[in-house]
């Protein structure tokens, strides 16, 4: 269940990344490099899987979200 939950909620996380590497690492954006795509692939991964973890703990959100 956390592979389609981390699906669904990565786009949150890289969209945060962006606006705030924008803001401030603004050089990172300008020149795309294996380094800023490992960043912020590893970042946005490991907490779309800790948003999504803290998600099927709790029961109530777990059934609606993921009939679970």
């Amino acid at each position: 269940f956390c592979s389609f939950g981390i699906y669904l909620i990565h786009t949150i996380f890289i969209n945060i990344f962006q606006i705030i590497i924008e803001k401030y690492l603004p050089i990172l954006l300008t020149k795309i490099t294996i380094f800023s795509l490992l960043t912020i692939s590893i970042c946005s991964f490991l907490l779309s899987w800790l948003t999504v973890y803290l998600m099927l703990k709790n029961k109530f959100i777990a059934k609606y979200m993921f009939g679970t």
